[in-house]
């Protein structure tokens, strides 16, 4: 990557962390903050995160900054800023997928 890729990317993520990310919590229906206790929050930033076929996450999933592989079974929402998204064959989503400055496939 190019000094010039890696600075957007940096400002790609800083935007999304000033005025994406509260759009979407705050877009949410009544229902999240029962769902959400901030219990089981599995949060990475700058780094990527893979769930292995087989594996079970129980609790949203929020990447910043890299990106995410899924061949096992989500329980809840997936968040992804600034980095793609990667859906195995295996992979099971019982929330939603959201992904902002990245694509999935």
């Amino acid at each position: 990557m190019t000094s010039r890729t890696n600075h957007f990317r940096r400002l790609l993520v800083l935007a999304a962390l000033i005025f994406v990310l509260p759009a979407l919590l705050s877009a949410q229906d009544g229902n999240w903050r029962r769902r959400h206790r901030g219990d089981n929050l599995h949060f990475r930033i700058g780094s990527n995160y893979s769930l292995p076929s087989g594996s079970t996450l129980r609790g949203p999933l929020v990447v910043i900054g890299g990106n995410t592989r899924l061949d096992g079974t989500v329980e809840d929402d997936v968040t992804s800023i600034g980095g793609n998204i990667e859906v195995g064959p295996t992979a099971v989503i019982q929330g939603d997928l959201h992904s902002v400055g990245g694509e999935v496939s």
